[in-house]
Parts: C-alpha cells; sequence; structure tokens
C-alpha cells in the first residue's frame, strides 16, 4: 500500500495513511488496545499509554450561529485540562481512595473508536490521529445506557520503540452534557 496525499505536495499536508498500511494498523491497534483497558477499568495500565508530556483537553462546546464565523468551542473553558501529573492523581483517586463516588460501584462502559484518520506527524516517530468515538455507559442497576459521542484529535508517539499518547483534544458533540457527571476518561 501507498501512502495518500489529500492535499498537493506544495501545500506542505501532511500524509495519510491509507487503512491497511502497518502504520494504520499499528495505531488502530493502539486505540483499540487502549479502549479495552479503560472499559475494563485498566487505570493503572492506561498510565503506561501515555507520554509523560501528555496534555489531555475536552474543551466546552459553544453552539454559534453561522454569522458569528466562530468555531464551535471555548478553549478557555475547559471540561478537563490535564497532564500527567493530574491524570495520574485522578487514577489514584479512583484506585486508592474511596472519594471518588462518580464511579463507585464504577460505570461499565463500551468505546467504540471508529473513522480512524492517520497522518504522519510533524517528526517521523509522531502520528496526527483523527477519531470519531462512541461511549455507551451503564450505572447501578438501571436499564438506561447513556451514550455521548466525540471526534479526538491524538498525537501518538514513538518512545523506546513504543506508541505513547503525548496529546488528546476531545471533541464532545453535545453542549449541554446529558450525562450527570464525566467521571471516564475519553
Amino acid at each position: 500500500m501507498t501512502n495518500v496525499n489529500l492535499q498537493s505536495e506544495s501545500s506542505g499536508a501532511a500524509v495519510r495513511f491509507p487503512a491497511g498500511s502497518p502504520e494504520y494498523n499499528r495505531v488502530s491497534d493502539f486505540l483499540v488496545d487502549e479502549a479495552e483497558i479503560l472499559d475494563e477499568f485498566r487505570l493503572d495500565e492506561w498510565l503506561g499509554f501515555l507520554a509523560e508530556d501528555i496534555h489531555y483537553c475536552v474543551p466546552v462546546r459553544q453552539t454559534k450561529s453561522v454569522a458569528d464565523k466562530g468555531v464551535s468551542s471555548a478553549f478557555r473553558t475547559m471540561h478537563y485540562d490535564d497532564n500527567y501529573g493530574t491524570l495520574m492523581f485522578r487514577v489514584k483517586r479512583f484506585l486508592e481512595t474511596k472519594s471518588a463516588w462518580s464511579e463507585d460501584p464504577r460505570s461499565r462502559t463500551r468505546r467504540l473508536v471508529t473513522n480512524l484518520r492517520v497522518h504522519q506527524g510533524a517528526s517521523v516517530s509522531e502520528y496526527e490521529v483523527r477519531s470519531y468515538l462512541l461511549i455507551t455507559r451503564n450505572r447501578f442497576e438501571s436499564t438506561e445506557i447513556e451514550t455521548l459521542t466525540a471526534e479526538r484529535k491524538d498525537t501518538l508517539r514513538l518512545v523506546d520503540g513504543e506508541l505513547k499518547l503525548a496529546r488528546r483534544e476531545i471533541m464532545i458533540d453535545m453542549a449541554v452534557l446529558a450525562w450527570p457527571n464525566l467521571s471516564v476518561f475519553l
């Protein structure tokens, strides 16, 4: 398989790796493994998927009219704006304390990662990845399934031969969250 360039060479567009290429498959395997680990609440293992300089953010979406010609998110207001230290703190709080009531008992989740697009990153050791995310969640003895959809923009970096998540920006499709809390990792 060959790489696909979405724009002309003169525009400086990033090379896109097609489905089935070794790069695409490696990134896909990483995201599927990450989803499984998060669904199984193996959060201490998930920390091993993260680069030490990670930036993990979930901006609050704003709805704007077409006439406003603005972007539909406010990057000054965030649901989450985390680094490795704050993510590690949140994981330890879930696993080692009794104060994480939002996940006690823990949510039953399924993360479905789709519409994967993989591009060459700023260096040969980085990939710029866009994907869609569907999360279903069920809690307690409820028969209701809560859903959340989002687009993720990730930077994955090779570190000592392994992919690590260096940046994740999650744009939730809903401007007003229907979930009572946003306690799960996206």
